[in-house]
Parts: structure tokens; sequence; C-alpha cells
């Protein structure tokens, strides 16, 4: 009779166990065959963000039209719904979405804040909706045309002068250049999303607020005249100050003698208007912003010295306050009604 071999290796199917090292070789492997295509597959991801984050700060050659990305261009710009708000033109457009998927408008949202901190208000879902796909923002002096990124100055185009575009990163953002008298200007961005989910870092905020902070153009091609009146309501007898600047835009500013400055309003019909008939309306009245003040104020003459004035509805008659800042301007040219642009 055989005796039973109490010191074998092999286990109930009669196979050989492995070794303590077998095992630890067969773990490595298996932790390999795990770890490997993790990393691999971790580091495809790295590069192709590193080289999208790099390809977003490249600007693409010049053209002599403005260019669309391949989704807009197998669509109308007519498919889409345009709407003006106060700084920019938006377009939306349906995107199609499994039957109560969510929309998570990533790259929406980001836009809204970037766009939101250069024009110094709160942006929201109102303003730029979730399915906003084109945004088109121009620049100061220039408003949109007929498609996106086009831009048309508003006082009128210089003799010789021209429009350049140039897309940005993967024809996601596109610059409209406006070439005149040997300078260029930013007439305005177009920012394209296929959808409103892609990646924020597609859209670079530095490029964003670098080409809206650049220098204004202002128009040398056929000034008017400035001119400033000041006019009597009728009604309530309330002075009120009509400007005309270089571009023959004319602003109504009514003075409120309670707060003693001027605030800017809708003007009404001329027929509510006219020149106060009294000997106390000084003819030398004039506008200029205070400097202790931060305002608009009227100044005039009371025995050789500049001072605040205002009109005393109750006692029909003009009031003078004497300013030091005011006062120390006489020999300092009022500044130009284009300044008053910038008032309020």
């Amino acid at each position: 009779m055989n005796e039973k071999n109490t010191n074998c290796s092999c286990n109930r199917y009669g196979k050989k166990r492995l070794t303590k090292e077998e095992e630890q070789v067969m773990m490595i492997i298996l932790l390999m065959m795990i770890v490997v295509p993790l990393v691999v597959g971790l580091g495809f991801f790295l590069i192709d963000y590193i080289l999208q984050r790099k390809r977003s700060w490249k600007f693409h050659e010049i053209t002599n039209f403005p260019k669309q990305p391949d989704w807009l261009m197998k669509l109308e710009v007519s498919a889409l719904t345009k709407k003006e708000e106060k700084y920019f033109t938006i377009y939306t457009k349906h995107y199609s979405k499994e039957f109560g998927a969510k929309i998570y408008p990533t790259v929406v949202k980001k836009l809204r804040e970037v766009l939101g901190n250069h024009f110094k208000f709160t942006i929201d879902s109102d303003v730029i909706p979730d399915l906003t796909c084109i945004i088109s923002v121009p620049k100061r002096n220039f408003k949109c045309g007929g498609i996106p990124g086009e831009f048309i100055p508003k006082h009128g185009e210089s003799p010789g002068c021209y429009f350049e575009y140039q897309m940005i990163g993967d024809d996601r953002i596109q610059v409209t250049w406006f070439m005149v008298e040997g300078k260029k200007y930013v007439a305005g961005i177009c920012l394209y999303m296929k959808n409103p989910e892609q990646c924020n870092y597609k859209y670079r905020e530095q490029v964003i607020e670098q080409l809206l902070k650049e220098p204004d153009y202002w128009s040398t091609y056929g000034l008017k005249e400035e001119t400033m009146k000041v006019l009597i309501r009728k009604d309530n007898e309330e002075w009120n100050l009509f400007t005309n600047n270089r571009y023959g835009e004319e602003r109504c500013f009514r003075f409120i003698s309670e707060k003693r400055q001027l605030d800017t309003y809708r003007p009404f019909a001329s027929k509510h208007y006219g020149k106060k008939k009294s000997s106390e309306y000084p003819g030398d009245l004039t506008v200029q912003v205070c400097k202790s003040r931060n305002e608009m104020v009227m100044i005039g003459m009371r025995d050789g010295e500049r001072m605040h004035a205002t009109w005393n509805k109750k006692h029909q008659q003009m009031e003078y306050y004497r300013c030091a800042s005011c006062a120390e301007l006489y020999d300092t040219p009022p500044p130009t009604y284009q300044s008053l642009q910038h008032i309020h």
C-alpha cells in the first residue's frame, strides 16, 4: 500500500502550486496590465490638453472676409435666433439632446462672467441664454453688422479704410480689425460655440480681455461743430442743457437744483423748451466737471469769479456758490462736449 505524500505541493486538481516568488511575479504582471493602459491614456489626455491650450492662443492667417466655423457653414445664419443686447448681439440655436437630458452650459457660464466683468454688470441667462451659439461683441464706436463677425463704424467710414479678419484657436474666436490711416483697431470680436458644453480652456479669457481692452477708434472724418445751449422747460421752469458733439449726437441734461447737479435724460419735443425771459438769466453760463464733487455743474461769473450757479425756482433767480477747485480753473479752457459722453 502506497503511503500518502503529505509534502506534495499539488492542489486538488493535481496541478503544482505557485511559489511565493511566482505569485508576486503574477501580481506584478496583473498590476501592469491595469496600470499601464491607465498611465498611457492619462498621458495622451495630458498631451492633448496641452496641445489644445497652446492652440487656443494661436492667431491664424488674416483674411479679407469673415470666416465661419465648419459647423456654422452647414447651417444658415437665418436659421438662428438673433437678439440684440446693449453691448453685444447673440445668436441661439436648438441642440439635439436625449429626451429629458439636461444641458450644462459650461462655456456659456464662463463667457457670461468674462463679459460681465468687462462691461461691469451681472449677466444672467436672460441676457445670454444657455442655448447661445454666437456672441458678437462690437468695440466702442462700432455696431454689429448683418452677419456674425461683421462690424460697422457708427460715425461713418473714413476714405481708404478697410477691414481684416483673423481666427483664433480652433475657429472659436474671431477678431475683426479696422484698418485706417496706417493703423489698426479692434472693431469687435465674435465668439463661436458649437454647443454650450464645450471645455472652458478652449476660450481663453486673457485673449478676450486683451482684445476688448485695445484702444478705441475715434473717427476724425466728417466731424461737426460742437454746440451747447441752455434752455428752460416751460412746464416747470427747469434748467436743461442741450449738447451736440462732433459726431452730431445730441444729449440732454437737466439741472436738479436740490442736488445741484446735472442728470441725463431723454428730452421732450422742442416746443416744450424756451429761453428764460428774465434779467436774472446770465448769458455766460458754462458747464464743466467739478473736480471736488466729480460731477457736471453749471458755472457762472459773479463779481469776476467763477462760481457754481443754481436756479432757485421759488425766488425765480440764480444763486451762486463758491467752489475753490472751480475758481482755480479760470484760465483753463472748458472740456470738449465730447467728454460729456463719459458722464453718467
